[in-house]
């Protein structure tokens, strides 16, 4: 059976939260063959050890890079991609894990199905890590299935990292220095991937998102992430990544960020250009 899907799991000091997560990629009940590869970047506590363990139970399955010294979240982000072989790729990190055994069997059974899609994505709940005075939340409150296009991408991040699952090849640009120094990936590979074609959403639950203090982004100040999702708007609108529409798009979405009381109108606007040019393709 030839492999059809890599998992590219990258991890960093993960050991509360590892083990969930690669359990979460072998209950996988699929029809194909897939791998996990993991990255750990020179974790300082026990992470490593414990994926030696799983890796010498399922040596089929498991790969593991190792890290003589820490390359940082981006580099190990991008550089992991060089040793995912299959026709697919699907994210999860060391601190999110899959909920749904089925999870890769219903993304890849779209995407065979549907040659022009570019990826399959569904939502995921976020959840306080050990916290249990605080509610979860979902990440999307899409109700329905539905196509989405790179200009609804330039709007915000839609698709929850581990969440995602792809074609190949990976877009060359997440292999460039500019890439690289960004300080998030899967956003700007998402806009990346879209230049391709259409991502499909399905709105099941299928994975789960740990919120802690230390992580590097759920828990942190908003205006501090704020600030880094503006930065990364100039980086993609000063890169020659994308068309004048999708950066004038690009420009819209910073706008509506930085100045939140102008994206009401603004989104209603869009929508309702949206829905005029779906109507005309009737």
């Amino acid at each position: 059976m030839s492999l059809l899907v890599s998992v590219h799991m990258i991890t960093y000091n993960h050991e509360k939260y590892i083990a969930q997560a690669i359990e979460g990629v072998l209950m996988q009940q699929t029809t194909f063959r897939y791998e996990l590869v993991i990255s750990d970047d020179s974790s300082l506590d026990n992470t490593l050890n414990i994926i030696k363990e799983y890796q010498e139970r399922h040596p089929n399955i498991i790969r593991i890079i190792y890290r003589e010294k820490n390359l940082g979240s981006m580099r190990n982000f991008s550089d992991t991609f060089n040793y995912c072989n299959g026709k697919y790729i699907a994210i999860c990190e060391g601190d999110d894990y899959w909920t749904d055994s089925l999870k890769l069997q219903k993304q890849v059974d779209v995407l065979e199905n549907n040659p022009k899609l570019m990826g399959c994505f569904h939502n995921s709940e976020e959840r306080y890590w050990n916290d249990y005075n605080k509610a979860s939340v979902l990440y999307l409150n899409i109700g329905g299935a539905r196509e989405i296009s790179l200009q609804d991408m330039t709007i915000t991040n839609m698709v929850p990292t581990a969440s995602i699952v792809f074609r190949t090849p990976v877009p060359k640009e997440v292999f460039s220095d500019t890439f690289v120094n960004l300080p998030i990936g899967d956003w700007p590979l998402h806009l990346l991937n879209l230049r391709k074609g259409n991502y499909y959403y399905i709105p099941q639950v299928l994975s789960v998102r740990h919120l802690y203090f230390e992580s590097t982004w759920g828990m942190q100040d908003k205006i501090r992430n704020t600030n880094i999702v503006l930065n990364v708007y100039d980086s993609l609108i000063n890169s020659n990544w994308f068309s004048l529409n999708i950066i004038q798009n690009l420009k819209e979405g910073k706008d509506n960020l930085r100045n939140p009381g102008n994206s009401f109108l603004k989104t209603l606007k869009y929508r309702c250009n949206r829905l005029l040019y779906l109507l005309t393709k009737w």
